[in-house]
């Protein structure tokens, strides 16, 4: 038998799927930049963001300039992960001097070497509303398929052996959990009605329910006081949601200003003030609702982490996490201290149960009108008792004086935060500068590049070997014929 052509093919399959498990690659920008009319002083330090993620800084060397002028400088790299560039649309780039942002931004696009000359305006004042980091996780699942039955039941069939993403089943609990989706998601598991049935590759079962656990969103950039933070969601959901359903968490120091006076205004019904802000999650809803609003997200668990520093300084007994809803009322939740987070050193992780969805959440130190008892962090295992608030947006004449936190003067990414299940606008695209693709300076790019074109390059042999040979064959042939 001619195993020749069994190889070549072989080849060309290794090669097909090396490129297709290629990363997107980074991009680099470069470019003048302006502050106030004037160029940027030495020492500048200009920070790139995707998606409001922080993803590289430079500090500028010669005055009105950044990025890399010259080949083997250093530039300002932004990469992207494969979900991230798959939700093109909502693959931002920003830039950001402290807390101001340039006047230009743009769309990634892999492996540029782009300019951008950038112009920041400190004149009125920073963005304060500004997501800080946000993470959107969707329900695009490549190796699995959903359909409904006679009954009107979820039937779903997941591809076991599908190598982007981890399905472990467990048919005593009844249930299939997939890992490493590359969708936003740590991990689904889903509940079946009867033991998951196992053949061919295909694990299939009648959905039960759904819980999702999204991936922690964290940042470092609110502050010394509460350090680097985390926020995590746990949904549970009635039925797999559709292709196009998504979550976004995005992470704010406070909410917009109506917010905040709901939960300034339910936190004095209960003779209690604000006297420290941690942080906000704003969790935006795509094509996906509450149950309450006939949707399919039945509960979630809301995880919050932040500085045991931060902690002591208020007290573990008074940390609370407070719920603002899409109609305007404000829920206290039962909040729980689990101890030292396992995930971010010299931090301490607080749960909360939301019985009625997603929307706005705020992790707060509250305390009464008289000072706090001494004591505090490292309460592990504290928690606080659940509340309702009807919340009357004519009460808010004005805000009452709360201390240290400031007052947000508009709502994330212009919308009302009552209204956070809507869609999102992107940001502005820059239009200026030359577009250089495959000229990225970033180093990291050229390792996928280099390992396509060894496994080219071991196709060109194997096909030239087997050309050769065949060649050899021929003319042995010819050579026995005129014998």
């Amino acid at each position: 038998m001619n195993f020749k052509p069994v190889l070549i093919f072989f080849l060309l399959v290794v090669f097909i799927t090396a490129v297709s498990a290629v990363p997107p690659l980074p991009s680099d920008y470069y470019g003048s930049v302006m502050i106030d009319g004037k160029s940027a002083e030495e020492g500048t330090v200009i920070v790139v963001k995707l998606n409001y993620n922080k993803r590289d800084d430079f500090t500028v060397t010669t005055a009105g300039q950044y990025g890399a002028f010259e080949t083997l400088q250093k530039g300002l790299i932004v990469s992207a992960s494969e979900n991230e560039y798959s939700n093109s649309e909502n693959s931002d780039v920003t830039f950001w001097s402290g807390k101001y942002q340039a006047d230009l931004s743009d769309k990634f696009i892999p492996g540029v070497h782009k300019r951008l000359d950038l112009t920041f305006s400190t004149t009125e004042g920073p963005d304060e509303d500004i997501p800080e980091a946000e993470e959107e996780s969707t329900f695009r699942l490549g190796n699995t398929e959903v359909k409904k039955n006679a009954e009107g039941e979820q039937e779903v069939s997941i591809n076991k052996n599908d190598p982007d993403s981890e399905v472990d089943v467990d048919e005593e609990e009844k249930t299939i959990t997939l890992k490493n989706t590359n969708s936003g998601w740590k991990e689904i598991t889903i509940k079946t009605k009867d033991v998951p049935e196992v053949k061919d590759g295909y694990v299939t079962g009648t959905v039960d329910s759904v819980n999702a656990l999204g991936d922690p969103v964290k940042t470092d950039t609110l502050g010394d006081d509460v350090g680097e933070i985390s926020g995590q969601l746990s949904l549970s959901l009635s039925e797999i949601p559709g292709l196009a359903s998504s979550v976004k968490t995005i992470i704010t120091k406070e909410p917009a200003a109506d917010v905040k006076s709901a939960f300034v205004l339910a936190a004095k019904s209960e003779g209690k003030e604000i006297s420290n802000i941690a942080f906000t999650l704003n969790i935006v809803k795509k094509n996906i609702q509450n149950a309450g609003d006939g949707g399919l997200i039945e509960n979630a668990d809301i995880f919050m982490s932040v500085s045991s520093a931060w902690v002591d300084s208020v007290g573990s007994e008074n940390v609370v996490i407070y719920r603002y809803s899409d109609k305007g009322d404000v829920e206290k939740l039962a909040t729980e201290s689990l101890g030292a987070d396992p995930a971010i050193p010299g931090n301490e992780l607080f749960k909360a149960l939301s019985p009625n969805g997603l929307s706005v959440f705020m992790l707060m130190g509250v305390s009464s009108s008289s000072p706090p008892s001494p004591g505090g962090g490292g309460g592990s295992g504290s928690s606080t008792d659940s509340s309702y608030f009807n919340y009357d947006p004519e009460m808010t004449n004005p805000l009452p004086t709360v201390s240290p936190v400031q007052t947000l003067q508009s709502s994330i990414d212009g919308q009302q935060a009552g209204s956070v299940s809507g869609e999102e606008e992107g940001s502005q695209t820059g239009n200026s500068g030359q577009e250089e693709p495959g000229s990225s300076s970033a180093t990291s790019g050229m390792i996928p590049i280099i390992a396509a074109f060894i496994v080219i390059a071991v196709a060109i042999a194997g096909v030239s070997y087997y050309m050769g040979s065949r060649n050899g064959g021929m003319d042995s042939e010819s050579e026995n014929e005129k014998k």
